[in-house]
């Protein structure tokens, strides 16, 4: 086995550091989507639930009253 210069033993360092914080950056972004997305989910169930408790009753429509000629 050949031995491995400084210079790469840095490189891979700075790889390695790099690649934990976009692994950081990533899991963050990840945390972050799903906290909204629970948050939308927990807020559509109860408007759901409101709507349906207080919805107005339909309103019926009335046909036009037909007028004789006279």
């Amino acid at each position: 086995m050949q031995p491995v210069h400084a210079t790469t033993h840095r490189r891979l360092a700075r790889l390695n550091a790099f690649i934990e914080r976009q692994d950081r950056i990533i899991y963050t972004l990840l945390i972050f989507t799903a906290a909204i997305g629970l948050t939308w989910v927990i807020w559509r169930h109860q408007y759901l639930i409101y709507r349906d408790q207080h919805q107005a009753r339909p309103v019926v429509k009335t046909l036009p009253m037909q007028r004789t000629p006279r």
